[in-house]
């Protein structure tokens, strides 16, 4: 792995540990400021709605000025709303921060995966940008557990963006630009099919996580005995960073769209059944106490 990849693993890392700190952050301050369940979303509603905004901005922008410019951009407002969400005083604050944040995490997520693309070569970009996505996801493996052991304290998860968000910022200033973007940044922006496709199908790939992301999730866990909710939506994470591996391993195997158009398949098909699974695994809880008593 080059220096330029672990500048950007550094971002990336920190891009999927503001994605899967709020359910915790939610968890814990709703009861610290008493708000309803209405207002408790919010903050994700607002992260989303950031996503949506910051996607096509930092898009535009890095189209335009540059693929470092955006980089430099994306991480500059994930270290703003991080701030924001650690001096937090009151709920408003965190709807605030996370709309920040979010519009600097989509646009990474727009601009990363173009700017490895643009700088590795043809022969190894699929593994290059699944090793860069997999040190996001496998973040999982310890937001969860950090979360939970820090409970109340849910400021030290926006503590922790802004240091390493800060770190990262610095980082990618010795970045070069990308010489693909410096050759075609004359060139017209062009609007075709796939890039619809790929669109619609991006769009109900997150509105679909999301809606299960949060507070359904949690509800569903409480109301069915489990003393913490936290630690089991921590063991629901998991799956991200498995996927995420294996895809990483097939990724220059396989033709890329086959392999999109699959896992948003299985995906589609799988879903329905998600409420399904966790009721059985809740029976079976129930079973093995009941035995062991």
């Amino acid at each position: 792995m080059n220096w330029k990849l672990v500048v950007l693993v550094i971002g990336m890392s920190l891009t999927f540990w503001d994605i899967f700190n709020v359910p915790y952050i939610i968890n814990y301050a709703r009861k610290q400021f008493e708000v309803s369940t209405v207002i408790a979303n919010l903050p994700l509603s607002a992260e989303m709605i950031g996503y949506a905004i910051g996607g096509v901005i930092n898009g535009l922008l890095s189209s335009f000025k540059g693929r470092k410019i955006g980089l430099l951009t994306s991480m500059g407002l994930v270290s703003l709303g991080s701030l924001i969400g650690f001096l937090s005083q009151t709920f408003s604050w965190i709807i605030i921060a996370e709309f920040i944040i979010g519009l600097g995490i989509e646009g990474e997520i727009s601009v990363v995966p173009t700017y490895i693309s643009e700088t590795v070569s043809a022969e190894r970009r699929g593994r290059a940008v699944g090793l860069v996505t997999a040190s996001g996801f496998l973040t999982t493996l310890i937001v969860g557990p950090i979360a939970v052991v820090l409970g109340g304290e849910w400021r030290l998860l926006f503590l922790a963006g802004l240091l390493v968000s800060l770190i990262a910022l610095i980082t990618r200033v010795w970045l070069p630009e990308s010489p693909m973007w410096i050759a075609k940044k004359e060139m017209k922006l062009s609007w075709d099919f796939g890039i619809l496709m790929m669109t619609i199908v991006w769009f109900l790939s997150y509105f679909t996580g999301y809606a299960l992301f949060s507070d359904p999730i949690f509800t569903f866990i409480n109301s069915h005995g489990f003393t913490n909710p936290a630690l089991y939506f921590t063991y629901i994470l998991y799956g991200d960073p498995l996927g995420v591996v294996i895809g990483t391993l097939l990724n220059d195997n396989f033709e890329r769209k086959y392999s999109v158009s699959l896992v948003n398949i299985l995906a589609g098909l799988f879903v329905p059944f998600t409420f399904d699974f966790l009721y059985i695994s809740v029976i079976l809880k129930k079973v093995w106490l009941a035995w062991r008593s």
